[in-house]
């Protein structure tokens, strides 16, 4: 948390509570058509 860490993980942890998807259903990546979840079925 200290030396700006913690804004960092927040971004992350952001992305991975939205299941690296966007509201309208479209991946963050390509890679990861599924999203997070699908990639850890994978």
């Amino acid at each position: 948390m200290n030396f700006g860490f913690e804004m960092g993980q927040r971004c992350l942890i952001n992305q991975v509570q939205a299941n690296l998807m966007y509201t309208d259903g479209t991946p963050y990546d390509a890679r990861f058509s599924e999203g997070m979840t699908g990639w850890i079925k994978q």
